[in-house]
């Protein structure tokens, strides 16, 4: 297993994966802001239509529905996923498993959503489902979480995350997001995420950068 993949294992134990940085052992079982253990938990999975005709080809985006996030944002489309911990726990090999199936059936990406607070398995699962056959692009799709520089998943070719309060605004971001620093930090981390992202086209059924 990659170094970096193995940094982002260890990082659990005194959980720093993401700005919050709440150092509890989630490999320990103790449950972090995220709601969330050590495992990941999938809510859902599945071939996925609603993206960009780019994201979505003819077979779909191959959507992984990741249970928990490091937010609260009152207006969460996901709020029955994202503030919950609803799920069937899944090891890393078994998202893996997960990616593969939708990849085969006919899924041109993969689309890890609300991955950040689980990127230590979403990383291993990446590395892991290379290992078995070329993986269809994967797509990190932190759209609702609060990111870090160091917390990034590593290996994916696209990285989506959406600006919920663009100003430094601390009421607003208080109020509706849960944080004070969303904007700050997403920005810190952004060319970060780039530096992580493969360069690909922008043809139907590959990534644009």
């Amino acid at each position: 297993m990659p170094p970096n993949v193995l940094r982002l294992g260890r990082e659990i134990r005194w959980c720093r994966l993401c700005p919050r940085r709440c150092g509890v052992n989630r490999q320990a079982g103790r449950i972090g802001d995220c709601r969330i253990g050590s495992q990941a938990m999938v809510a859902s999975a599945g071939p996925h239509f609603g993206e960009e005709p780019c994201l979505v080809g003819s077979g779909g985006s191959g959507t992984i529905f990741f249970a928990g996030c490091n937010l609260t944002c009152l207006f969460c489309q996901n709020s029955d996923i994202s503030q919950t911990a609803e799920g069937l726990p899944r090891t890393p090999r078994q998202i893996a498993d997960i990616a593969l199936a939708l990849q085969g059936r006919g899924c041109i990406n993969i689309n890890f959503v609300t991955p950040t607070h689980v990127v230590h398995a979403v990383a291993e699962a990446i590395v892991l489902g290379r290992y078995t056959q070329p993986l269809a692009s994967p797509r990190a799709n932190p759209k609702s979480n609060f990111l870090s520089v160091t917390g990034g998943p590593t290996g994916c070719q696209d990285h989506t995350p959406a600006m919920g309060v663009w100003q430094n605004m601390h009421w607003p971001a208080r109020r509706f997001l849960s944080v004070t620093e969303n904007t700050r930090r997403r920005m810190t981390a952004l060319p970060h995420l780039g530096q992580k992202v493969s360069s690909t086209s922008g043809r139907p059924g590959t990534l644009p950068t």
